[in-house]
């Protein structure tokens, strides 16, 4: 049985669709082709199937990667597939619009995929619609993911502003626009209709082309664009993610949880434009062995001395890599909320990371303005093993769960940081304080400037 892969010869309804095409699509079609590649398999030995025509594909068997996004517009439906194609569902979404979901329960495919399973997921969303029909499915990110790290940064980087809409331009401040280039899109504009299989081929080279100019030229990319944004991180290229539109219940969004913030345009002032680009490599690895095991486990011939039990590993460890990005997410967007609602307030703002440091933590100060600080934001973090106050009478009392100790109990804490949260005489006890820690535990971390 021969292994196949998808291309884009789009065959959309005329009347609604305009000819135009996305990159995006392409660009999930390479990420296969590079997986092929690393199994040792090239381009000219795989069965090239139309993703928009793959209902009526009646050729030779075939194994074929399901990874990307299928669903239903302008009048094609994909996800019907024939006997004579198995699908490896490694980084599948299924889309929540355009009555995608309803078709898919009407024929009743969920049946049909449970022959398959599991079902890996490029999202969590794909993945709780799948699990309501009875569908077993695991975290199988995207392999948009794991396109290779960049070897340097370019000296004189660009950067790339790629099919923002006009309103989130306008509100771009002014030293990005300054520096800004905008000469790649997504959007590719096909000639010819029925599109021909060359045409589907230069379809890919200018994908290729993109995905080279950004690994030689970025030194930022701020894009709408998931699929400019996951090579870009698989890269290693800083990347700035901004909604076209201000919703937040985008279905494809979680497969970046917890990698890079997706902003909506009303966050444009709360924004790091200075962003690092997250170090994925950990992720990238096990999602390549991953989709490997999986296309070999379904093939009769292909390397058959694969350790398959490795498969449960895998699978395993994608749900912990996804369930801590998730988590990550969500306080991500917790701090993402409290920035915006108090985005004047830099200081408060400060106060709260502090709160939520990884390292082990007290406060200085027992006042009735961090009680009211914690109560409002619900400050938990276990890392923070108490209150100092110099007040003897204010020992062993309760803020907000945390105990209050006097300053003695620093020898037998020995915390890494401490915050200084005391508004009345600011400035004469916070030197006291740095004057008390220097002469007696110099190896402390004071914070202030938080006021």
């Amino acid at each position: 049985m021969k292994f196949a892969r998808l291309i884009q010869q789009y065959k959309y309804n005329l009347e609604s669709w305009n000819g135009e095409g996305n990159i995006g699509d392409c660009i999930q079609n390479i990420a296969v082709r590079n997986l092929y590649k690393q199994m040792g398999i090239s381009d000219n030995e795989l069965v090239k199937i139309n993703r928009d025509d793959i209902p009526n594909y009646s050729a030779e068997p075939v194994i074929l990667p399901m990874q990307g996004w299928f669903g239903n517009v302008h009048g094609v439906f994909p996800l019907d597939i024939p006997d004579n194609i198995t699908p490896v569902y490694v980084g599948l979404h299924i889309n929540s619009g355009n009555n995608c979901r309803d078709i898919f329960i009407q024929k009743n495919l969920a049946a049909k995929m449970k022959a398959f399973e599991p079902i890996g997921c490029r999202d969590r969303n794909t993945a709780d619609f799948l699990e309501s029909l009875g569908v077993k499915t695991y975290f199988s990110g995207c392999l948009t993911l794991t396109f290779p790290k960049r070897e340097k940064e370019p000296e004189n980087g660009k950067i790339f502003i790629v099919d923002l809409a006009q309103k989130t331009l306008e509100n771009l401040p002014d030293f990005i626009l300054e520096q800004a280039d905008y000469s790649i899109t997504h959007r590719y504009k096909f000639k010819n209709y029925p599109v021909s299989y060359k045409e589907a081929m230069e379809f890919e080279s200018k994908a290729e082309e993109i995905l080279e100019r950004y690994k030689n030229e970025a030194k930022l990319v701020i894009t709408s664009r998931i699929h400019s944004a996951m090579p870009c991180i698989a890269m290693g290229i800083p990347v700035i993610y901004i909604h076209k539109s201000n919703y937040k219940n985008d279905s494809r969004l979680d497969v970046i949880n917890g990698l890079i913030p997706a902003y909506n345009p009303e966050q444009i002032d709360i924004i790091d434009w200075s962003p690092k680009a997250p170090d994925i490599e950990g992720l990238k690895k096990i999602i390549i062995e991953n989709s490997t095991l999986h296309m070999c486990k379904v093939s009769q011939d292909y390397h058959p001395e694969k350790p398959f039990y490795q498969l449960k590993n895998c699978m395993k460890n994608l749900r912990k890599m996804s369930d801590s990005l998730e988590k990550k997410a969500k306080f991500a967007e917790l701090v993402l909320g409290l920035k915006l609602s108090i985005h004047c307030k830099k200081n408060e703002f400060k106060l709260f990371k502090l709160l939520y440091s990884k390292k082990k933590t007290v406060i200085w100060g027992a006042s009735r303005y961090i009680e009211d600080f914690i109560r409002k934001y619900h400050i938990h973090n276990s890392n923070i093993v108490g209150i100092i106050d110099i007040n003897p009478e204010r020992e062993g009392s309760f803020i907000c769960g945390y105990e209050v100790f006097t300053p003695e109990i620093l020898s037998i804490f020995k915390p890494e940081v401490v915050v200084f949260a005391i508004k009345n005489n600011h400035n004469k006890i916070y030197r006291e304080v740095k004057s008390f820690l220097s002469q007696n535990y110099p190896e402390i971390k004071l914070h202030e400037d938080i006021m």
